[in-house]
């Protein structure tokens, strides 16, 4: 599945801040969600050769374009189903879920744009509870991270994770359809009940096995240009062969 974070306003339909490709074996018992950095260079199929960030994919046209451009970037690998979230929708669905809890591996982990010191949320090594505008905010962090918007993805993928065993474990998702109407416009998917229900028996059990794969590439200026984050030919097809094999793809 493709699972986009965007941040939608009014009058402006927003980039995919966050981008994750997920595939899922009830066979091998294995998850594997891959971040793929916003600012990854690529092409938009439809558009003109030159170079674009993968995030301009989204602007162009949306779910479709994001799941064409992700699918070409990833050598062929196709995409079942999305889920798109805004971010109000994020804080939204962990409320929902009644809050995650999640162990954070890094002391004074701090949001950066938070600058009112009596605001400032600081997130310390150990299991945390979050709530929704916590969970918000430990997944943006990226400034205060030694590993930077690494660090950020690694954070994305384990409260996402926390919130599928959250709710297949209280059996929350057989109310599936009450959460998607307590959080609104802000998360839409292509699942439907039935998909949920199925998916919930005989996938369950691959929670408790989850590889997070990242991206490798370096950073660069095209022509004294924007700053992209180059990936090589070599290191696309890696990520194409670990995620097919998981798939099952001949």
């Amino acid at each position: 599945m493709l699972i986009l974070g965007v941040d939608e306003r009014a009058g402006d339909k927003g980039r995919s801040d966050t981008l994750i490709a997920a595939t899922v074996n009830p066979t091998k018992n294995k998850i594997q969600m891959l971040s793929i950095p916003r600012d990854t260079k690529t092409t938009i199929p439809g558009y003109d050769s030159n170079p674009h960030k993968i995030n301009a994919a989204y602007a162009y046209g949306g779910v479709k374009m994001t799941d064409a451009t992700t699918t070409q970037f990833l050598n062929g690998i196709p995409f079942n189903y999305y889920i798109k979230i805004n971010m109000e929708g994020f804080r939204d669905l962990v409320n929902a879920v009644g809050g995650v809890d999640v162990v954070n591996d890094k002391d004074g982990l701090t949001l950066a744009s938070q600058s009112s010191e009596g605001n400032k949320k600081v997130f310390n090594k150990g299991k945390i509870h979050l709530n929704g505008e916590d969970a918000l905010a430990y997944v943006r962090i990226r400034k205060s991270d030694a590993e930077g918007d690494f660090g950020r993805q690694k954070r994305q993928q384990q409260v996402m994770s926390a919130v599928a065993e959250k709710a297949l474990s209280t059996g929350l998702i057989w109310r599936f359809d009450g959460i998607l109407n307590a959080i609104g416009d802000n998360i839409q998917t292509d699942f439907t009940m039935n998909d949920i229900t199925r998916i919930a028996k005989d996938y369950r059990s691959t929670l408790s096995n989850v590889e997070n794969l990242q991206v490798k590439g370096e950073g660069s200026r095209i022509d004294g240009g924007p700053w992209y984050y180059v990936v090589s030919d070599a290191e696309r097809t890696r990520l194409h062969d670990e995620l097919a094999e998981n798939l099952g793809m001949k």
